[in-house]
């Protein structure tokens, strides 16, 4: 597990969870909340190594501000981070999954294990 923790966490208004939060962001009207960072790696196509970083992000927005343009993004995310792709000075979400999405995923994905498992007993 990766954890950092880059901002000043206030008790009062963080998620539990948050061990990261960006509040110079709060004068354009929200507040980036993070949860730790878990890593991965997974593969590419032709084999090379893909580092992954997973965790919680939750943008708390001033109700006032129209920055979200979807409700879903009103509540926190699961972010997927592809680590090779992420510039010298920040990070970008190559997947934004609300919780239901990622349940989905990890079911869908578990189902394919098995198929493999299967597979390969005897």
């Amino acid at each position: 597990m990766i954890t950092q923790f880059r901002g000043e966490k206030d008790a009062g208004t963080c998620p539990p969870w948050c061990i990261d939060c960006d509040r110079e962001a709060a004068s354009d009207g929200y507040v980036t909340h993070r949860g730790a960072s878990y890593a991965t790696t997974t593969y590419t196509e032709g084999c090379g190594p893909v580092p992954l970083a997973i965790r919680v992000t939750h943008f708390d927005r001033d109700p006032e501000s129209e920055l979200t343009p979807h409700p879903d993004l009103d509540a926190p995310m699961i972010d997927v981070i592809v680590r090779d792709s992420v510039p010298a000075e920040g990070e970008i979400a190559a997947l934004r999954l609300t919780p239901a999405q990622a349940r989905r995923l990890a079911e869908l994905l578990a189902t394919l294990v098995d198929t493999v498992e299967a597979a390969d007993a005897p």
